[in-house]
């Protein structure tokens, strides 16, 4: 089984972010989806994994605000087939966020697009497409902070969120 370690939003906080390693336990990679590139740069030195990591509106120009991670370099052979399409988000529409995204990785070949942004925890299936949001460490909005665990065994894919302390 592989296990993703999901977090967007941390804005340079590092307390809660560091939280949610613990709360995560032994993850093969994790994914930052913006609003603080420099804290993903730190993540990596605390968790000991792969951290793939993308700009979101308030980083500056550090890395690309889009990536497909290809997750087979992680994992075993039969798992290589699944990719995910990461980004900060804010540059589509709030109306259609979800749906665009959907339709973004689909057309890049992932089978999940993970965003940031909106400091809300979100998960649900768009065409075929797991469009997933881990929330935010910091400054939530209408939730608890929160982060998120990917798991994929075999062809099934499962997501949650998890309530960050």
């Amino acid at each position: 089984m592989l296990r993703i370690g999901v977090i967007s939003d941390t804005h340079g906080n590092l307390t809660f972010a560091s939280k949610a390693l613990n709360l995560w336990g032994k993850v093969d990679c994790i994914l930052h989806a913006g609003d603080g590139y420099r804290d993903a740069l730190a993540l990596a030195k605390m968790a000991g994994c792969p951290v793939y990591a993308v700009c979101g509106n308030t980083d500056g120009v550090f890395s690309p605000t889009e990536e497909l991670v290809d997750l087979q370099d992680l994992t075993e052979e039969d798992l290589k087939v699944h990719k995910i399409l990461l980004t900060h988000g804010h540059e589509f529409s709030p109306a259609t966020r979800e749906v665009r995204l959907a339709d973004l990785a689909k057309r890049r070949g992932a089978q999940i697009a993970v965003y940031g942004h909106t400091h809300q925890p979100y998960s649900s299936y768009h065409s075929g497409i797991l469009v997933f949001n881990p929330g935010s460490p910091f400054r939530p909005r209408m939730s608890e902070r929160s982060c998120g665990l990917i798991e994929i065994d075999d062809r099934k894919i499962s997501a949650k969120h998890l309530n960050i302390p």
